[in-house]
């Protein structure tokens, strides 16, 4: 009979519904929401359990650590859902930038900004770009020794975005008018005739002076790595973001995704209910090294634990890497916080009504003895549990 309680505390109301002892350890609805939420559980003192399964504080602390981790990742994979290749696409603007400094090293400062300098604006797929750094053409020293300076290859790749076709998606806007996500990487310095055409998508304001007739000048004009990218949210739908438009996504800032806010909130409760209950059967485990079975038993569920842990910290480096790279650290964080505001909520509207139907038994059955105590228990009989009585 003692070991029959082994998963109260992961999961209190499921495991009601199967124990035998249901209708007689029926918590008060404060020290049911106690025992249920991820904070207070870390801090009350959990003696509604037998002494065996009780955790010490420092276990307590680890298990909450864990559900903030879990939240933290889960929420951070929600927020840059879809950025993997937003980042891939973007990668090129800083090593274009990298590249035109080191082949103009000592004179880097050819590289310049020009949105402080002078008012080009390049508009192409629907989208004005003005956030943009002078690219000249790397010296003859630089393009005729290819092999001790690397830049020129990197240069060469960077003239090629210029007559690349876009692969962007379409974004349909609020006045029905279709526009390309913002991954322009180059452009030409001046316009061409036969390139920079409406069949390329070289519509609306162009500031650039058109070249000379017969000219092969090779100069570029770049994107600056600060330009802004288009947000993944858009093809989510139902997002909001606390600064900037809808229209123009490079200053809208700190954006999350209602459906993939519950998504990420729906995931992290699975995974956070099978992770106590692998930490209850780890705690709960005989240690015994004169019996193999059971030393083993245990040394697997530490090991377990330990590998959820680490693997939980290692899947949270790519999403915060890929925030930084695209500027949306900021979306990472509004999630995170919306995340945990709204799963303590959900906690407190779904738990008293489970503690209601299914704990009372919908008012059935009333609250009884808090704490545990096993003599007591023994003077009762048990009673099939809820499912078996259904």
């Amino acid at each position: 009979r003692q070991r029959s309680s082994h998963l109260y505390q992961p999961m209190l109301w499921l495991w009601m519904i199967f124990s035998e002892e249901g209708h007689l350890r029926v918590p008060t609805l404060k020290n049911y929401l106690l025992q249920n939420n991820d904070f207070t559980k870390a801090f009350f003192y959990e003696d509604h359990l037998p002494p065996y399964q009780r955790l010490k504080w420092y276990q307590r602390a680890a298990r909450l650590a864990c559900y903030f981790l879990l939240l933290l990742t889960v929420s951070a994979r929600m927020a840059t859902l879809g950025l993997q290749a937003e980042s891939s696409a973007l990668e090129p603007r800083a090593a274009c930038r990298e590249a035109c400094e080191e082949a103009h090293y000592p004179f880097g400062s050819l590289c310049k900004d020009l949105e402080d300098l002078s008012a080009v604006t390049i508009t192409r797929h629907g989208n004005q770009y003005d956030r943009l750094f002078y690219f000249p053409v790397p010296p003859e020293d630089c393009a005729g020794d290819p092999e001790n300076c690397p830049a020129y290859a990197v240069y060469l790749q960077c003239r090629a975005f210029v007559d690349t076709p876009s692969s962007s998606k379409d974004i349909i806007l609020s006045n029905g008018s279709i526009r390309k996500q913002r991954h322009e990487i180059c452009f030409n310095a001046c316009r061409r005739p036969g390139n920079d055409t409406e069949e390329n998508g070289f519509i609306g304001l162009d500031a650039r002076p058109l070249c000379a007739a017969n000219s092969d000048t090779a100069d570029l004009l770049c994107v600056s790595s600060d330009d802004g990218y288009e947000s993944q949210l858009v093809f989510y739908g139902g997002y909001l973001c606390f600064s900037g438009g809808h229209e123009d996504s490079r200053f809208e800032r700190g954006c999350t995704s209602w459906s993939l806010l519950w998504l990420g909130i729906l995931i992290a409760n699975v995974i956070q209910a099978i992770t106590e209950m692998m930490i209850f059967y780890a705690t709960g485990l005989v240690e015994d090294v004169r019996v193999y079975s059971e030393a083993r038993n245990k040394c697997l569920g530490h090991s377990a634990l330990t590998v959820y842990f680490l693997a939980i910290i290692i899947l949270l480096f790519q999403p915060l890497q890929i925030a930084e790279t695209t500027g949306r650290g900021l979306d990472v964080l509004v999630t995170v916080v919306l995340s945990l505001l709204m799963d303590q909520a959900k906690n407190f509207v779904v738990q008293p009504v489970i503690w209601w139907v299914l704990i009372r038994r919908c008012g059935t059955i009333f609250p009884g003895i808090q704490e545990y105590n096993e003599e007591y228990l023994l003077q009762w009989d048990l009673q099939d549990s809820l499912v078996m009585s259904a």
